[in-house]
């Protein structure tokens, strides 16, 4: 299921920016490294309002306008979401749903979204981090993956019309 159009449009920029990340750094470590934080604080990003996008239009199309009102602003409050943070409040919607995403989210990905959290905060705080555009490439793409996921568990659910047939606008 294609993501919801504001996390394409967000994860498309992205892969845009890492291939701009490369013709600019190919001899240049120190700028791959500014590089590679930049684009870990705008993963870190698109784990956020990817989060809160998938979850609220799940809600949209489910639920009643007081619901998705009190729904919105819980997922107003979610910052910086670890893996833990994540499989806390799909639980909420669901503890099926939270079961098999941390099952198909354990090892790489749940790792990889674990780093990319605590790098962002590594990096706001202005302390050093050992990010590669090669590490932050893998991380970008178990993000997505993270997000991937969750959207098919809302996208698949009974009266789910989260996003409408034919809206993939996924570039690469």
């Amino acid at each position: 299921m294609p993501l919801p159009p504001e996390t394409e449009e967000y994860r498309s920029k992205l892969v845009s920016l890492f291939k701009k990340a490369d013709t600019f750094t190919s001899d240049d470590d120190e700028l791959s490294a500014h590089w590679a934080a930049y684009l870990c604080v705008l993963t870190s990003g698109l784990m956020e309002c990817g989060l809160k996008e998938v979850l609220s239009l799940y809600v949209e199309t489910t639920s009643g306008t007081d619901v998705v009102k009190y729904v919105k602003a819980q997922l107003a409050k979610i910052q910086n979401p670890r893996p833990e943070t994540i499989l806390t409040t799909v639980g909420q919607f669901s503890s099926d749903w939270r079961d098999k995403i941390e099952i198909r989210a354990q090892g790489r990905i749940a790792s990889s979204v674990g780093s990319v959290i605590s790098n962002r905060h590594l990096i706001a705080h202005g302390k050093p981090v050992d990010l590669t555009l090669l590490r932050m490439r893998a991380y970008f793409d178990d993000c997505v993956a993270m997000l991937d996921l969750l959207n098919e568990h809302c996208t698949s659910a009974p009266g789910s019309s989260a996003i409408p047939a034919g809206t993939d606008t996924r570039s690469s």
